[in-house]
């Protein structure tokens, strides 16, 4: 999946949420490096207006919503 704004941002934050909870950080994104955080991979794409998130071998247990947050610069 992946998230995608206007201008530029230094740092992306992905969450997970499950149904009746709050939201659990799974990682952060602040250079154009992949970041792996157990099965999650995030990627900084276009300059750092889109980042992406990955999940191998996904399993039920990943069913919730993903959510994306930014820093601004």
């Amino acid at each position: 999946m992946s998230c995608t704004f206007d201008s530029t941002y230094r740092t992306f934050y992905w969450y997970q949420q499950l149904p009746g909870r709050g939201p659990t950080h799974l990682l952060t994104v602040s250079s154009n490096d992949n970041v792996t955080v157990g099965r999650f991979i995030g990627e900084r794409l276009e300059s750092g207006k889109r980042s992406s998130l990955h999940i191998t071998d996904s399993q039920l247990g990943d069913s919730g919503s993903f959510l994306c947050a930014v820093d601004a610069q």
